[in-house]
């Protein structure tokens, strides 16, 4: 996928962009969450990805392959 806004645009307007529906996740939260199941894993994602986990960065997870729970923290 093009790296800027206005290229995204571009490729859209093309027909090269889809829409799907999914979840905005935190990512930094979520590589934590992954560190309970997969510390590998998260480790691979610190390691190759450390601007992606500043706080402000998101993920964005296809709907279908997620499981909605419950979570109260904040």
């Amino acid at each position: 996928m093009p790296g800027n806004a206005f290229l995204e645009l571009i490729a859209l307007l093309q027909g090269k962009i889809g829409r799907s529906t999914g979840y905005v996740v935190n990512a930094k939260r979520a590589v934590q969450a992954l560190e309970t199941t997969r510390p590998d894993a998260a480790d691979w994602w610190r390691t190759n990805t450390p601007t992606l986990l500043n706080g402000k960065r998101n993920f964005v997870f296809d709907q279908k392959a997620c499981e909605l729970v419950d979570d109260d923290r904040t």
